[in-house]
């Protein structure tokens, strides 16, 4: 899911010109990891043809939330965003992505590493063979992992 996304996500003009050179305007602020040192002291993260998918997860209760049944219908949502995009357009509902979608009482039943599964072999799958996209040239991205 998490790699059908992604490819197409920079199919879309928007999204298509990823590009490294915005930090550089940055100067005080700190905005996501990829303005702190351990971003820029590891190769993986500053090659060029690299970029990252920031993965978190939230939850809602989708009941009134009082009384006995609480938690009962309660889900958890796993979004992306990349993280190489400018600040403008990581900001905006149009780069946050729903990757998965679960129940809590699954949590409970069958724990995280069976839920996350599938979304952990498509980040695998990113990760050694990265995603070719047409934007400003055609060429293959590369995912790095901490």
């Amino acid at each position: 899911m998490c790699l059908k996304l992604t490819q197409f996500c920079f199919k879309q003009k928007k999204l298509g010109n990823v590009s490294k050179h915005f930090y550089s305007s940055r100067d005080s602020a700190l905005c996501n990891i990829q303005d702190g040192f351990y971003y820029f002291s590891n190769p993986t993260f500053t090659a060029i043809d690299t970029i990252i998918n920031e993965l978190y997860v939230d939850e809602a209760e989708l009941v009134y939330p009082l009384g006995s049944y609480t938690g009962i219908h309660k889900l958890e949502f796993v979004y992306f965003t990349i993280t190489d995009l400018s600040v403008s357009l990581q900001t905006s509902l149009d780069s946050l992505f729903l990757a998965n979608v679960h129940s809590s009482l699954d949590v409970e039943k069958y724990k995280y590493k069976v839920i996350f599964e599938p979304l952990i072999q498509d980040l695998k799958q990113l990760l050694d063979q990265g995603i070719q996209f047409q934007g400003n040239a055609y060429k293959t991205l590369h995912f790095g992992n901490f």
